[in-house]
């Protein structure tokens, strides 16, 4: 689009297989909030790199899901650590989630 923006469905408001599927056949892209989420959006057919997963808690297999092609976004310095950790001297892209005035995730 002409403004560089990405529109995101956020699954957990109904994470109905059929809805997925309409939004994905319109250009929008999920938003997960959890491991499993992200693993029905792809059981529903929608392509790992149409995926963002925005979680308080990584999912162990957070780093399969990145080689998948899922989009990561940190919502804790914890989680930018943990996602050095599993892509050290690489340039694997991570999303920053800024919550102003709420933390969550600890140094």
């Amino acid at each position: 689009n002409a403004y560089g923006l990405t529109v995101r469905y956020a699954m957990k408001a109904c994470p109905n297989g059929s809805i997925l599927k309409y939004f994905s056949s319109r250009g929008i892209c999920i938003d997960a909030s959890s491991g499993f989420e992200v693993r029905r959006a792809m059981d529903m057919g929608i392509p790992a790199e149409k995926i963002s997963l925005s979680s308080q808690e990584l999912p162990q297999d957070f780093a399969e899901l990145v080689n998948m092609g899922v989009k990561i976004n940190a919502c804790s310095v914890s989680q930018l650590e943990r996602f050095g950790q599993a892509f050290p001297n690489c340039s694997q892209k991570v999303g920053i989630r800024v919550n102003p005035g709420v933390g969550s995730g600890g140094f």
